[in-house]
């Protein structure tokens, strides 16, 4: 049996971008079908799709509600996702970003989601056992719906230890302090994460980089990749050995379309690069990853072509 990238998504979105020439508060916009992206969105399911476009058999578990719920898993199956959702009451969540084309700005008006009862929670976790026999990794990423306990990421990661699976966390606030806990194999922070779970403003690379040492000192990670937009990327690693070792990598696309889910697209790469799909390892193919995902007009999607052309 081929295995699968598990992702797991508690909180998905259907996302709507609205591209205008410029955004004038307070004033009246106008808009054309053209300007008005409508995707399934939220981390997970970003992560999950673009997986399954470069080729990997992936499988996407978590929360969904309503009809946005259907839009959102009928789009992850067309693209050849594996969707195993518990179902909710009330509605699926939908993130709005406004994008002012003239300022090259954003403005996100995020939606709370459905809240999961005790027994849908334990629904979910039944599932994510069940899923554990046939995973290569685990991805958990963004946050979480009410209901779930902040340790919940926590409690994934330690199960997919018990199975011997890696796994891949990429979170904030709470849920990303104690998920670092769990020790997961990988940690994908940017810099403002980073900045929350060392508890002080991280402004220079330095910085970043002896912070990283720390936690992977203090936790059971491995690995941290922290994202940091323009300015690309840095890996901090220890080694079988117990040696630390840096690497870092600039962003390789000049013509960036929409900078939207990079992050997400990042994750995705280091998830592939894990389970084989590419052979290059996690920061080269989540640098490519994020450089095909910036030349998309959509949030989360990439080219399978455009990651072998960034891939050295």
């Amino acid at each position: 049996m081929e295995k699968k990238i598990l992702v797991v998504s508690l909180n998905p979105a259907i996302d709507k971008i609205i591209f205008l020439p410029q955004l004038n508060k307070g004033d009246i916009h106008r808009v054309s079908h053209e300007q008005i992206l409508k995707t399934a969105g939220g981390k997970g399911v970003n992560v999950a799709r673009m997986c399954a476009q470069a080729g990997a058999n992936t499988k996407s578990i978590g929360f969904a509600a309503g009809e946005a719920g259907k839009f959102i898993a009928s789009d992850l199956e067309s693209r050849g996702v594996e969707v195993d959702y518990v179902w909710l009451d009330g509605e699926t969540r939908t993130n709005l970003n406004i994008i002012d084309e003239a300022a090259k700005s954003e403005t996100e008006i995020l939606e709370y989601g459905p809240s999961a009862s005790a027994v849908e929670f334990s629904g979910f976790m039944q599932k994510f056992e069940t899923s554990l026999s046939e995973a290569s990794v685990v991805v958990l990423s963004g946050g979480v719906p009410h209901g779930c306990p902040i340790d919940i990421y926590a409690k994934l990661i330690k199960l997919a230890k018990l199975q011997g699976i890696p796994t891949i966390l990429d979170a904030s606030g709470e849920v990303l302090h104690e998920g670092v806990k769990a020790g997961p194999s990988v940690v994908k922070p940017n810099v403002r994460e980073l900045s929350e779970l060392a508890g002080r403003e991280l402004c220079s690379e330095e910085e970043i980089i002896d912070s990283c040492k720390t936690l992977i000192n203090e936790n059971s990670v491995k690995t941290f990749i922290v994202s940091r937009g323009e300015a690309g990327a840095i890996l901090i690693e220890k080694n079988s050995d117990g040696v630390l070792r840096v690497e870092k990598a600039k962003p390789k696309v000049q013509d960036v379309v929409n900078p939207l889910g990079c992050g997400d697209a990042m994750v995705a790469g280091i998830a592939c690069s894990m389970a084989g799909i590419f052979k290059k390892g996690m920061l080269e193919t989540g640098m490519a990853f994020a450089g095909s995902n910036a030349r998309h007009r959509g949030v989360g999607f990439v080219g399978k072509d455009e990651i072998y052309q960034y891939i050295k």
